[in-house]
């Protein structure tokens, strides 16, 4: 479905799960008069988002058409629970490989936590 489509449905809202909804079909509706979209699941940081096309004020106050949860991973916390519950990993190394998707961006500064 493009957002012809959507457009055409005239939804009262749109909700857009994951990166790849958010940047295909949330950042093209943003300030669409009629169309109000939440989003959940997104891995890259809002204000990433909010620097190809503005949309939010600050978290506190999204603004505009636009509100959701962002998907915040506990990297660094589950290791800490994972050594904790494995007493042989407290000695360990961990190794994580990332790319630059919007998953990868947004575990690496979860991992410094």
């Amino acid at each position: 479905m493009g957002l012809r489509h959507i457009e055409a449905f005239q939804p009262q809202v749109v909700i857009v799960l994951d990166d790849p909804a958010a940047r295909y079909v949330m950042l093209p509706l943003i300030r669409h008069p009629n169309i109000a979209i939440v989003f959940s699941g997104m891995n890259a940081q809002p204000e990433s988002y909010n620097e190809s096309k503005p949309f939010m004020t600050s978290r506190r106050q999204p603004g505009g058409n636009v509100t959701g949860v962002y998907e915040k991973l506990y990297v660094g916390q589950s290791l800490r629970v994972m050594a904790a519950a494995v007493p042989g990993l407290r000695s360990g190394k961990v190794v994580m490989i990332t790319d630059y998707s919007p998953t990868g961006n947004g575990l690496n500064p979860a991992v410094r936590e």
